[in-house]
């Protein structure tokens, strides 16, 4: 059998099938979930990075000027494709619809996983095999962020775009894999962590030129995108900060990486082990030449858990668990048992991973599935309801939802 070619049976038929059965029940209760608790109403950032914009965007005329607003900074983000998406809801249907832009985002998040599940069958993978893969991407970890319009457009957008980037690369296409980077740069400042992962497979490949032009590129985009940013001028304490914890930083990155693990302590073990195992097939089964997407995609994700040490450490490693950061420790875990399965040689070896790798996916759906309902379900009805809690202050809150009926870019009604 060649190493490049896997054999396509289940490894083990009947519980294979149980588990894509599994799956499948887990796609339909993503969806279910995302339609029942969808709301048409600003939460937290939508304010500010949705509402403000549009109505800046309203008060404008000059297409200088509005070039300039589409690249404004969000915190430490510039949140280019979340505005592209608004001013097209907007164009369509008058007003934006925060529903709308709930779907999109999951829309992303359902073909970051496509894009996964196609790469897998192109590796030589049976669809039975990568049951576990779509039951990890139907985990209600990131309830919030699956109906948090501002939120699921910037986080699966990113991460859709960044496996493009991957998966670009991997097919040596170095034009359409820098536009990908790009464009997940400009959906969050997270979109930077692809970058170094892409010039590290080209490297390997020995076409020097490519790797150093995409460092050129990150280079002249982080310059770009740090210019006029507050967050930047506090780069320097950050790593400082880093430097001076390197257990702290590496807990973190690792807490980072497993944080659909739910508790910390799990998360850190998650995390840990994926590190190890990626070692392993990097090291040791020649990843990177036999399996770049799942290689790159997997170098980009320890990337951004570094990025996200360096922006967060201070906040302690707890907060890595943020279930925001879920989807990425998911595409992490989607990645690794992938790759895993891939480079497996023999029948016992790739059965085995199959069985870890599906277990794990199993009990992190089962743990999530009611905490996940409950949590989104209150949100749900919080926003029902109008309550408003978190930033901006209930004042600002009224102000910019009056400041929008008046331009007419939402019209808020009555629950």
């Amino acid at each position: 059998m060649s190493l490049m070619s896997p054999v396509r049976d289940a490894p083990a038929p009947f519980a294979a099938r149980c588990l894509m059965a599994l799956a499948v029940l887990g796609a339909v209760v993503y969806v279910t979930a995302v339609i029942r608790h969808s709301t048409n109403w600003p939460f937290a950032d939508d304010y500010h990075a949705t509402l403000l914009f549009l109505i800046d965007w309203q008060s404008l005329t000059a297409w200088p000027e509005r070039l300039a607003l589409l690249f404004r900074p969000h915190n430490e983000h510039r949140l280019v494709f979340n505005h592209l998406i608004e001013l097209a809801d907007v164009t369509v249907f008058d007003q934006v619809h925060f529903g709308h832009m709930v779907a999109v985002g999951n829309l992303c998040w359902g073909l970051a996983l496509l894009v996964l599940l196609l790469a897998g069958h192109r590796a030589g993978l049976a669809w039975l095999d990568m049951a576990p893969a779509i039951l990890l991407a139907s985990t209600l970890s990131h309830h919030d962020l699956m109906i948090w319009a501002m939120g699921s457009l910037q986080q699966y957008g990113q991460i859709l775009f960044c496996l493009l980037a991957a998966w670009a690369a991997s097919r040596n296409h170095f034009g359409w894999s820098l536009v990908a980077a790009s464009a997940a740069a400009g959906t969050g400042g997270g979109g930077f962590a692809v970058f170094p992962a892409l010039a590290l497979c080209w490297a390997y490949r020995g076409r020097w030129g490519k790797a150093c032009l995409t460092l050129l590129l990150l280079s002249l985009w982080l310059f770009l995108h740090t210019r006029h940013l507050t967050a930047a001028s506090q780069g320097t304490d950050r790593l400082a900060t880093l430097l001076a914890q390197p257990i702290h930083a590496l807990g973190y990155m690792a807490c980072f990486l497993g944080s659909v693990g739910k508790s910390t302590q799990a998360s850190i073990l998650l995390g840990t082990l994926q590190i190890f195992c990626l070692g392993w097939f990097l090291m040791r089964e020649d990843a990177l030449r036999r399996q770049p997407f799942f290689s790159v995609v997997a170098l980009w994700l320890l990337t951004s858990a570094a990025l996200a040490a360096l922006a967060r450490l201070d906040l302690g490693i707890a907060q890595a668990r943020s279930t925001r950061y879920t989807p990425h420790a998911i595409a992490f875990l989607m990645a690794i048992g992938l790759l895993g399965l891939s480079l497996a040689t023999t029948e016992a070896q790739r059965k085995l991973r199959w069985r870890c790798w599906a277990v794990v996916s199993t009990l992190l759906w089962v743990t999530w599935l009611a905490h996940g309902w409950k949590q989104q379900s209150q949100q749900h009805e919080a926003l029902l309801s109008r309550q408003h809690s978190g930033a901006p202050p209930q004042e600002e809150a009224n102000r910019l939802l009056e400041a929008a009926r008046a331009h007419g870019v939402f019209n808020p009604v009555s629950p």
